[in-house]
């Protein structure tokens, strides 16, 4: 099995990866989502898992526009619990902290620790987390990055302070492979279409599920990249046994649509997930 997900080594995918993948033997890396993608549809790799969404930070663009770009399809999902942590190179107190390094959706989870204990600290952003514990590792400032207690051992970094994420914090991550591969079966389903931009187009598409009982589980739009005027819009919805209306959907769909790419069905992730309580972080400084 030729797999990979974002890297470097230490990454919340590869934690994902290992959980969605147990016997996958080596789980290659790329430094973005972009190159990741581009690996697949170069046959250098034949599955990837690229985080997708998550409860804080929303949707991840690079991902919600690789979908749009690359001829790809999903075939299952699996969300983490996410425990972030602060690291540093020393065991620095939390007043002496000149640098703070970190992936944008990682600062975002982490945005109630952070205005509370390091509201004026200088923030400098990179690609992953994992790559945050590795710039760190080699400052000669004061710095700290925000990633998992993993990352810390595996670069062998200090742990000043234990879940410093908001509560609920879940990252949602997708296995996407080549469009040869698509999926017509399972309890959910995805795929992006590209609408005119006229009153009433969106009302006419979305009544296409809402005739046959079919709910949305996920809508996003973006303006379309290869249709002048057009938006995209992403799509997730429940399919709940009822395959054989799936082509009647696409069909129906197609006719009222500039541009349609159906990206599967699949499995959803139903593994029990831990309970978080609501409100302000637990950070605990060790």
């Amino acid at each position: 099995m030729r797999c990979a997900v974002l890297g470097p080594k230490g990454t919340f995918s590869e934690d994902a990866a290992l959980l969605y993948w147990p016997q996958a033997g080596e789980i290659k890396v790329a430094p973005t989502i972009k190159m990741l993608f581009d690996q697949l549809i170069q046959r250098e790799i034949d599955d990837i898992l690229v985080p997708i969404d998550n409860s804080y930070a929303g949707s991840i663009d690079s991902t919600m526009q690789a979908l749009n770009d690359y001829e790809v399809s999903i075939h299952g999902e699996i969300i983490l619990d996410i425990e972030q942590c602060l690291l540093a190179n020393n065991n620095y107190r939390i007043e002496e902290l000149e640098l703070l390094v970190s992936h944008p959706a990682a600062l975002m989870q982490c945005s109630t620790f952070i205005e509370e204990n390091l509201p004026d600290i200088r923030t400098e952003i990179t690609g992953s987390t994992a790559r945050a514990v590795q710039i760190v590792k080699g400052e000669t400032r004061k710095a700290v990055a925000i990633g998992s207690s993993y990352a810390a051992e595996l670069y062998g970094m200090h742990i000043l302070c234990r879940g410093i994420e908001n509560a609920c914090n879940q990252t949602r991550f997708i296995h996407v492979r080549r469009r040869d591969k698509v999926q017509y079966e399972g309890d959910k389903g995805s795929l992006i279409f590209t609408l005119p931009d006229k009153p009433g187009a969106l009302y006419q598409a979305l009544e296409v599920f809402a005739r046959r009982g079919i709910n949305l589980c996920k809508i996003e739009s973006r303006r379309s990249g290869k249709l002048r005027d057009s938006f995209a819009f992403y799509i997730e919805f429940d399919n709940l046994g009822q395959d054989a209306v799936l082509p009647e959907i696409l069909t129906e769909l197609g006719k009222q649509s500039r541009e349609i790419k159906f990206l599967g069905m699949y499995s959803r992730d139903r593994r029990k997930k831990d309970v978080y309580l609501h409100g302000a972080c637990t950070g605990k400084f060790v």
